[in-house]
């Protein structure tokens, strides 16, 4: 995606900006710009890890992914610049994501609770029936036999099912592992969600009570807090609410067509060719560098950079 020069110059201005940031955290937090500083300090970690990942793998499905996501970050970035709502929208998005995340979970958690009974209730079903028409004391090994098939066909049939909780099931068998689903993940999510709802409680009566953020939106109750910081829109919207629709609508169009799984996909070489290459680069290298500079304004990095930022010794504060 990037030759050796060109990566190296990028994570030099990455490694630069993150230095910055880092030294002017002070700075920017007594300004009031707590969110602006974590906002920035993840976007450029980001993309810091992107940047060394990609130059890994000449995959193109991974190097169109990762050039979408580095799209869609310069696309939040400029949002961040024209909208003085935005930095709270995004910021504050983190607390009820993650509990809608663990709700999805528990009720994915009851999916598969009911799917590890069903198959417990067919097991159970027909081994009974298997001995309702075999002798177990005088046909001990064909039983033995026979229910060794029913557990074999059964454990191929759940090897089709989506499942991410079962954990060893076929050595726990059914029944145990949907007590086990039951009683200990879904009570470890139910807990999680219940310590994330309080933070967001929290954050809730914050952000209502916080003046310069309510001055903003102007909340009508604790509710509304989320109606208003949600922000809906798709990503095609953003983008042209930041004058990067033909972006997007290029590399959308590139990047789904090598993620689905469509006739384009399937019969195209996943090997970048040197023309794929370097249009990917020279993307990559222009959103990258628009996505620093987007980041300086964002924080006012030339004016908070003539500041001296002094580090006082005990000796220092009493003298």
């Amino acid at each position: 995606m990037i030759n050796d020069k060109e990566m190296e110059k990028l994570t030099h201005t990455l490694d630069e900006m993150f230095n910055e940031v880092g030294r002017l955290e002070s700075v920017i937090k007594s300004f009031g710009q707590t969110e602006r500083f974590y906002i920035s300090r993840e976007i450029i970690s980001k993309l810091k890890i992107l940047i060394s990942d990609t130059t890994k793998t000449n995959d193109l499905l991974s190097k169109y992914a990762t050039l979408r996501y580095i799209l869609e970050t310069l696309i939040i970035v400029k949002l961040l610049n024209l909208e003085e709502t935005y930095t709270f929208k995004l910021y504050y998005s983190i607390f009820l994501v993650q509990v809608e995340k663990t709700v999805k979970f528990i009720s994915r958690i009851n999916k598969e609770t009911e799917i590890a009974k069903k198959y417990d209730e067919r097991e159970k079903k027909e081994q009974e029936e298997l001995m309702s028409r075999i002798n177990v004391k005088t046909d001990f090994k064909f039983y033995h036999e026979e229910r060794n098939k029913i557990t074999a066909k059964i454990d191929s049939d759940s090897d089709f099912e989506s499942v991410i909780f079962w954990g060893d099931y076929k050595n726990n068998g059914y029944g145990f592992t949907s007590y086990l689903i039951e009683t200990k993940i879904k009570s470890e999510y139910e807990k999680r969600l219940e310590e994330l709802t309080e933070k967001l409680n929290q954050v809730k009566t914050k952000v209502y009570n916080d003046g310069r953020i309510n001055s903003l939106f102007c909340f009508t109750s604790l509710e509304d807090v989320y109606a208003k910081l949600k922000d809906r829109r798709r990503w095609s919207d953003k983008a042209q609410a930041v004058g990067l629709e033909n972006d997007y609508e290029l590399i959308y169009d590139l990047s789904s067509s090598i993620i689905h799984s469509t006739v384009y996909s399937l019969f195209t070489d996943n090997d970048l060719k040197e023309s794929d290459t370097n249009l990917v680069s020279t993307l990559a290298i222009r959103y990258i560098n628009n996505i620093v500079r987007e980041l300086k304004t964002y924080l006012t990095i030339d004016k908070l950079g003539q500041f001296v930022i002094v580090n006082l010794t005990e000796e220092d504060e009493k003298e």
